[in-house]
């Protein structure tokens, strides 16, 4: 008897966590609606004038085929592979500023709005 209460005690207990993290509010590490605010409010966004405004390094992260010219710090990645683990990796090991590029307006968005989501921090988006 004693040796079946242990493993309903454990089933009872990994169920209830279960039950708490999907009914909780918070399944995002940011709050989306704060995110939403920085879209709305173009503060995510930087041009190339504003450029030398940010305070720090710049890794520009290219989501088009081709690498453009006039930025140095630039890898060139597309959407897809982007949350793969070694190029997650390489964004968290920057400790400056990110800037997404591309000519595709919404999938920069959409990119940005991925990666916010998973915690990278100072990031951008060149208009």
């Amino acid at each position: 008897m004693k040796t079946r209460i242990i493993p309903i005690i454990i089933i009872a207990g990994l169920l209830s966590g279960v039950a708490f993290k999907s009914l909780s509010r918070n399944h995002f590490r940011n709050d989306a609606r704060k995110m939403a605010e920085l879209s709305f409010t173009g503060s995510n966004l930087v041009t190339t004038a504003t450029l030398g405004q940010l305070k720090g390094s710049n890794l520009f992260v290219n989501l088009d085929k081709e690498k453009y010219p006039s930025y140095d710090n630039q890898i060139v990645v597309s959407a897809e592979n982007l949350m793969d683990k070694e190029n997650l990796k390489i964004l968290n090991k920057h400790k400056g500023n990110i800037i997404l590029i591309s000519n595709d307006q919404a999938k920069v968005a959409r990119t940005w709005m991925l990666l916010a989501q998973v915690g990278i921090k100072n990031l951008f988006i060149l208009q």
